[in-house]
């Protein structure tokens, strides 16, 4: 039973492209900042960074018991995209972003008037970087996705929260303890299994504001497997069965009288 203890952190990141301004009836040989930045997009679309092995991605697939054939491909570096375009949809998905710092655009606003070619384009982007990641590191990266239109000097990145990294909390605790006993009580032989959260909540804060440990677990009905949950976030009919969400409540209260009791 999956409980996350580490955060890939929300680097998010503002992309400005410019060109030169013009009267779009002569589009010959001008500097159009929406073309351009069709490119970049493309470009941060096609990019791959490198796969990271690290303990937490090691540790959780160890701890999911799976055959050694089937567990050495997720293991390694080489061959790590090819091996996971041959599991369920969510699964890769959800693979894939534990195993590398992402960088996907989301949001581009540009123009005002349909006669005139836009001198500025804004691309938001989602970072979401692995633990050792920050600014300087996307940068790089960036600027490999983008080959020589990252020296072309129109396009510049920001970063509005540079101090948003990965965050992480100790797989062992107390609190951990009081999870698997209250765990053990709604799942029989349940065991706890440390995951890493590729999308982001409050946690982070506590963790790096205050400096305690904190952890991400639910509990879900079997109606709903993880290929479904990864599947379906932030999509058409996102969404927890009644089930689970009784689950919940009454597991957090049972947590609470544990782990004060």
């Amino acid at each position: 039973m999956p409980y996350l203890t580490d955060e890939k952190g929300p680097l998010w990141a503002t992309m400005t492209v410019r060109g030169t301004a013009g009267h779009g009836s002569m589009p010959f040989r001008t500097d159009n900042a929406l073309v351009k930045a069709a490119e970049v997009v493309r470009r941060l679309g096609e990019y791959r960074s490198r796969t990271r092995i690290d303990d937490a991605w090691r540790g959780f697939v160890e701890g999911l018991g799976i055959p050694a054939e089937l567990a050495e491909p997720l293991l390694r570096e080489e061959g790590f995209a090819d091996a996971i375009e041959m599991l369920p949809l969510g699964i890769s998905k959800m693979a894939y972003s534990c195993t590398h710092t992402t960088i996907t655009p989301t949001v581009l606003t540009t123009g005002h008037n349909t006669n005139v070619i836009p001198d500025e384009v804004t691309i938001k982007l989602d970072v979401r970087v692995l633990p050792g990641d920050g600014p300087d590191a996307v940068r790089a990266m960036i600027d490999e996705a983008l080959g020589d239109l990252a020296t072309a000097g129109s396009i510049e990145v920001e970063f509005p929260r540079p101090d948003d990294v990965a965050t992480t909390s100790p797989q062992s605790s107390p609190l951990v303890d009081s999870l698997q006993r209250t765990a053990s009580n709604f799942y029989q032989g349940a065991t706890l299994l440390p995951m890493r959260m590729v999308g982001t909540t409050d946690a982070r804060h506590f963790r790096r504001v205050l400096g305690t440990a904190a952890y991400g677990f639910g509990l879900f009905s079997e109606k709903l497997g993880l290929d479904e949950i990864a599947t379906m976030a932030h999509g058409d009919n996102e969404r927890v069965d009644v089930e689970s969400l009784e689950m919940c409540t009454d597991f957090w209260e049972a947590l609470a009288r544990d782990f004060v009791g």
